[in-house]
């Protein structure tokens, strides 16, 4: 299997996601039940930030009242996307380049799915297994 076959479709699983008023405590809750690194914070469909297991840390540690603050105030808001039709080979380097561990997949304005840096280390590792096995023969 080539890498670049792969899109950003074949990689992307259902996101969970929350809107901009969810309280930081709910969310914290969410990523430690959910056993994930992100929450897409979406309104009327539309995604508007993302908040990561990483951003609740740091609200914890900053002492902020997580039972009345909400995520609006620690998510990123300027959130990096790609499309279902992106190639993994941009997925990757529109990860590395942005220093992002999270990358939600939009169509048409609307959140579709997500991809995690997880999630490309399970292709690597598919990947790596076919060039092995290509290697025995």
């Amino acid at each position: 299997m080539k890498a670049y076959v792969y899109k950003a479709r074949d990689l992307m699983r259902d996101p969970i996601t929350i809107t901009p008023d969810t309280k930081i405590a709910e969310a914290l809750t969410l990523v430690l039940n959910q056993g994930i690194g992100s929450l897409v914070v979406v309104d009327e469909g539309r995604v508007v930030g993302i908040v990561t297991k990483r951003d609740l840390l740091w609200a914890v540690k900053a002492g902020y009242d997580l039972a009345n603050t909400s995520v609006e105030a620690v998510m990123t808001k300027n959130v990096i996307t790609v499309t279902p039709d992106t190639d993994i080979l941009t997925v990757v380097n529109t990860m590395l380049n942005n220093n992002i561990s999270h990358l939600p997949v939009v169509e048409d304005g609307k959140l579709v799915g997500i991809i995690s840096d997880h999630d490309l280390v399970d292709v690597l590792a598919v990947l790596l297994e076919h060039v092995k096995m290509s290697r025995e023969k």
